[in-house]
């Protein structure tokens, strides 16, 4: 479903819940979605079943399977979805301008975009900023580099 049919509920449940012009506000709805959802979901189904009833014949727990066994298999995947995610937060313009109501709590596309003038435009500043707004998102892409490349050399293994 397209955020345009679903932010007039969104904003109205935010403001209901006292979010609005929060940090909270801008970036919980935006920490769960149906993509998420639907990867990590994928992913587990081609877990082998056999790893878990192994571990559950060695006497392991439930929740000791999911801490020992299912956890670290989905790094690559929680890396991956992390900063797929991270990067479409991180540049999200409208969910951030409906909800943040004064200039301090402005994200960097909405402070980048009042930095456009009616008349004069000062572009040198307009790409400083943005060379500025790049940066959170290559540090996050190179801290999970590795993971997120396990993971799509994992992903072309048959069983």
């Amino acid at each position: 479903m397209p955020f345009q049919a679903i932010m007039i509920p969104l904003f109205l449940g935010t403001a209901k819940f006292g979010l609005v012009n929060t940090h909270i506000g801008i970036i919980l709805p935006s920490a769960i979605s149906a993509f998420g959802i639907f990867m990590m979901r994928q992913f587990l189904l081609n877990t082998p079943r056999e790893l878990i009833d192994a571990a559950l014949i060695d006497g392991c727990s439930q929740l000791g399977v999911f801490w020992r066994i299912i956890v670290p298999l989905t790094k690559g995947p929680t890396a991956t979805l992390a900063a797929v995610s991270f990067l479409g937060v991180w540049n999200n313009y409208l969910w951030p301008l409906m909800v943040a109501q004064e200039l301090d709590m402005y994200t960097l596309p909405v402070g980048l975009s009042l930095l456009q003038g009616t008349y004069v435009t000062n572009y040198g500043t307009i790409f400083a900023g943005s060379l500025l707004a790049c940066v959170p998102a290559l540090l996050v892409f190179m801290i999970m580099r590795r993971q997120i490349i396990n993971n799509y050399a994992m992903s072309g293994l048959t069983q």
